[in-house]
């Protein structure tokens, strides 16, 4: 998975991949037992998702989520499926699904039948998924899901407002909807819907700290830098004063003056 996104689907991997899988596969994943996830022989390999499936036949379910196309995955999925059936001594069957999350196209294959053993795991694009399929869900964290699906035409305030109309429904009453508000902030950045995701939190009854989002921060500083020269283009403050003022390090005033005394601006 990409690092960006990492958190949101680490803290909540058990109950987006078993519900999902669930639904579009129609598997009974209702008992099921962990399995580690790191795979460790002469290479070593960490899965995003393991399981043991107990069903009357058992086997071992495989999970991998992806947000870019990766020209190695199908060595990778077939390093995989080597490691799993030599750690478990060719015991039980394998079974590997990798989730597209990503906004391109997806290009990626799943599949090479000229091999002498021929090799495939299955492929979803979450894309080709109606979004409201994930409305339907009595789980959070596959109703966020909705924002990376197909609209099917829908415009995006639309489907933003029915995802939060879902959550609130959801969560009312155990003080969750923050947390659920900022994953799905989170999500947004697939899709490059930032700034429409934060025009909507901001009119619902959610708190949601940006402060330790990249976009935010930038967005900040460019706007600290511009009142900073505002001020001493003004030159009614000192670099001092307006440090103090703006609640900015004077080494940054400092910095940006001299900028302005180089292009002759002050």
């Amino acid at each position: 998975m990409a690092n960006e996104y990492d958190k949101v689907f680490k803290e909540n991997l058990e109950r987006i991949f078993l519900p999902f899988f669930a639904q579009v596969t129609n598997t009974d994943f209702s008992k099921t037992e962990e399995l580690s996830l790191e795979l460790q022989i002469t290479l070593e390999r960490k899965a995003d998702f393991l399981r043991k499936v107990l069903t009357a036949n058992p086997y071992i379910l495989h999970l991998e989520i992806q947000s870019t196309n990766d020209v190695r995955m199908l060595s990778r999925m077939r390093i995989y499926y080597a490691l799993l059936r030599e750690k478990y001594q060719y015991q039980l069957p394998v079974r590997q699904y990798l989730l597209y999350i990503g906004q391109e196209p997806l290009t990626m294959k799943n599949e090479d039948l000229d091999l002498p053993n021929p090799f495939r795991y299955e492929l979803i694009d979450i894309q080709k998924i109606p979004y409201q399929n994930f409305l339907q869900s009595e789980v959070p964290e596959m109703v966020i899901l909705a924002i990376l699906a197909n609209f099917q035409q829908q415009s995006t305030q639309v489907v933003l407002g029915d995802i939060f109309n879902r959550l609130a429904q959801l969560l009312h009453e155990d003080g969750r909807l923050n947390k659920y508000a900022r994953h799905l902030y989170v999500l947004s950045k697939l899709r490059n819907l930032t700034l429409e995701t934060e025009k909507l939190l901001k009119t619902m009854p959610v708190i949601i700290d940006y402060t330790d989002d990249e976009f935010y921060v930038k967005g900040l500083q460019v706007a600290q830098q511009e009142d900073v020269k505002k001020l001493l283009l003004s030159k009614r403050l000192n670099a001092q004063e307006i440090a103090s003022i703006l609640d900015v390090p004077l080494e940054t005033v400092k910095q940006i003056e001299n900028a302005l005394k180089q292009n002759k601006l002050l």
